[in-house]
């Protein structure tokens, strides 16, 4: 699978090194207006930012021992799976970084923060699929806007469905802890977390006009319309890591907007590597098996001490 992956992307970026002018890719790298890539990176800072907060704010559900140092590392931990892992499957390794009995709850709450990335990029994507696709596609994108939300407020009767189905078999014995953390979210925590997942990818849409604009002109209505189709093009898992379907699809879409292929393909590679590769590179230090094993007891001390202050209060 991994190999059909690679050669996927391969073939794509084959296809899209044949489509662009070199020439002019070098000339309008070498003019890009330094103040608007400054601000590009600063809004990709302001995006992982608000991401580490929503975090843990979803994991103070489980554990308030647990600070935003400890929810930036795990999530920056997962992410460099994520990345090379189709649908971001990977994104579950952050339950490494907490003691093991916590991990399948934390693996719970990595599937729903993954939910709010969707629900927030599909809304954000409605225009776009109306606009640049077609009205067939604005549909999808709509009811499946919806049915996102529809699981995020509706979690508690998802874990009863769950439990119905699956039953207190050895299934369940094995799951239970993954979904029982479901019963567990209140509906702030879940707006809270959907807001701060909007304000994100409303980020990244500024970082996108700034990225764009230190090649050439544009309008924020462009961006608004082409970044979240950019986005949720990351989700399809076809090729490695996305390549070659996020940057032929940038191309595509901008160019509606008379952008070059040029400045669409550096816009694409410039945004992927500022919000995801360089907290990954970063994620890769908590990867190290001596790191987490460390962590890992200083996490269970806190724990502990969490709960004996619980009991002194109570």
């Amino acid at each position: 699978m991994l190999a059909m992956k690679v050669l996927v992307s391969g073939v794509l970026l084959y296809l899209i090194v044949l489509k662009i002018d070199w020439s002019q890719f070098a000339s309008t790298v070498k003019k890009g207006n330094i103040l608007y890539l400054s601000y590009g990176m600063l809004f990709g800072v302001i995006f992982n930012m608000i991401k580490f907060l929503r975090w843990h704010n979803l994991i103070k559900t489980e554990n308030s021992v647990y600070t935003f140092w400890d929810a930036s590392k795990s999530y920056m931990l997962g992410n460099s799976l994520g990345l090379v892992t189709p649908l971001r499957a990977g994104d579950l390794g952050r339950a490494l970084y907490f003691i093991k009995d916590e991990r399948p709850k934390i693996m719970g709450l990595t599937i729903i923060d993954r939910i709010m990335d969707i629900t927030a990029v599909l809304t954000l994507s409605i225009g776009g699929s109306f606009y640049l696709i077609n009205r067939g596609f604005g549909i999808l994108v709509v009811l499946l806007a919806i049915l996102s939300i529809c699981v995020l407020y509706s979690h508690k009767l998802l874990w009863i469905f769950l439990k119905k189905i699956i039953g207190d078999g050895p299934i369940w014995q094995k799951v239970g802890k993954l979904i029982d953390m479901l019963k567990n979210l209140d509906p702030k925590t879940v707006s809270t977390a959907l807001i701060l997942s909007f304000l994100a990818f409303i980020s990244v849409l500024f970082q996108f006009y700034y990225l764009v604009s230190a090649f050439e002109g544009t309008t924020l209505l462009a961006v608004c319309l082409v970044t979240p189709l950019i986005t949720l093009s990351s989700i399809i898992p076809v090729s490695f890591m996305g390549l070659g379907v996020r940057e032929g699809i940038s191309i595509v879409l901008f160019s509606a907007f008379g952008i070059t292929g040029a400045t669409a393909l550096s816009v694409a590679f410039l945004g992927f590597a500022m919000n995801n590769v360089f907290i990954s590179i970063i994620g890769i230090v908590f990867l190290s098996e001596s790191f987490l094993v460390k962590k890992n007891e200083l996490t269970r001390l806190r724990s502990l001490s969490g709960q004996k202050n619980l009991e002194q209060v109570d």
